[in-house]
């Protein structure tokens, strides 16, 4: 039971702090309200959002590519679409997800796992690479090997997915916060 007088601005006071370093080496940070007696709980995860993109060229089969990324990923929404013609007027479609809250944790772990140690040791080894100012994660997968099940990096014809932390989270350097929460995810 969280105390009404540890309440401030709409958070409680973590009485546990061992509590409170556990959660954030998993992703997770937590709050209390207390309004009128009755006591609720916030969880919120290290990631706020992904967006997943890509093109599909006219030679690839939409379908095909789609099923691919949110299967893969384990989305269960569907992506925004444009469609866009070529400089010699072939088709070409733009998909993009954009995915918050549990969704968007769940997809990041998904794609963590994937990449296996490999992977997130290139991510680490060249981390200054792909982050940006405020510490969005870039990253570029091969879409061929996507369709197999098979994550890997590639910058030719990419499937871009951008991860954005939650800032207040990240609680010093973001190679030591990506470290964390990628020490998180099984696999």
């Amino acid at each position: 039971m969280v105390d009404p007088s540890d309440v401030h601005g709409g958070r409680a006071q973590v009485a546990n702090p061992e509590l409170g370093d556990w959660l954030m080496r998993r992703g997770v940070t937590a709050a209390w309200t207390v309004t009128d007696g009755a006591e609720s709980a916030l969880v919120q995860r290290a990631i706020q959002a992904l967006e997943i993109s890509c093109f599909v060229q006219a030679t690839e089969d939409e379908e095909k590519v789609r099923g691919s990324i949110t299967r893969t990923l384990g989305i269960q929404q569907t992506p925004e679409q444009e469609d866009l013609e070529g400089h010699f007027g072939n088709s070409i479609v733009h998909l993009k997800w954009h995915l918050t809250g549990e969704q968007a944790w769940t997809s990041f772990q998904i794609l963590i796992s994937l990449l296996g140690a490999d992977g997130r040791k290139e991510i680490m080894r060249e981390l200054h690479a792909y982050l940006d100012d405020h510490g969005a994660l870039y990253l570029r997968l091969n879409k061929q090997t996507l369709v197999s099940g098979i994550a890997s990096f590639s910058s030719s014809d990419p499937i871009r997915i951008r991860v954005k932390p939650r800032n207040f989270m990240m609680k010093g350097p973001p190679g030591q916060f990506y470290e964390r929460i990628m020490e998180s995810v099984p696999g």
